[in-house]
């Protein structure tokens, strides 16, 4: 799967705790998988991955820009 990292809230936003736990039980539950465009800081390049939703990992996907 090469380099897979693990999406978690920052500690102290409640908010995006609530968001997070919902997309996993929902991805979960449904037994999918999210791709997703991930931009890690601001003004940085953007990634398309999957979101998998076992501790919501994210794995980089290949992908070209036209």
């Amino acid at each position: 799967m090469g380099n897979v990292e693990i999406l978690v809230p920052p500690p102290e936003d409640k908010d995006a705790a609530v968001a997070i736990s919902a997309l996993v039980h929902a991805l979960a539950e449904t037994g999918s998988a999210a791709i997703v465009r991930y931009i890690k800081r601001a003004n940085a390049l953007p990634y398309l991955g999957c979101l998998l939703p076992s501790m919501l990992l994210f794995s980089l996907l290949p992908f070209a820009t036209c």
